[in-house]
């Protein structure tokens, strides 16, 4: 939905009243697991546990745990 990778990634879209923050996750067991419940389409109101960080000026989360 993003178009901004070459291949398919998931990325967590965070908004806080009309700002929104974009997450790439971190391909790791964690994200791959889940990634089949978001390829084909995005998928609301989804929780992640995991550690912040930056790289390349984008955020990234490298996730732990999803609910929803």
């Amino acid at each position: 939905e993003l178009h901004e990778t070459k291949h398919c990634q998931s990325v967590l879209k965070v908004t806080t009243g009309t700002e929104s923050v974009l997450y790439y996750l971190v391909d790791n067991k964690v994200s791959k697991d889940y990634h089949k419940n978001v390829c084909t389409a995005p998928k609301d109101n989804v929780s992640v546990t995991g550690v912040v960080g930056e790289k390349n000026g984008k955020h990234i989360l490298e996730a732990t745990k999803f609910q929803g």
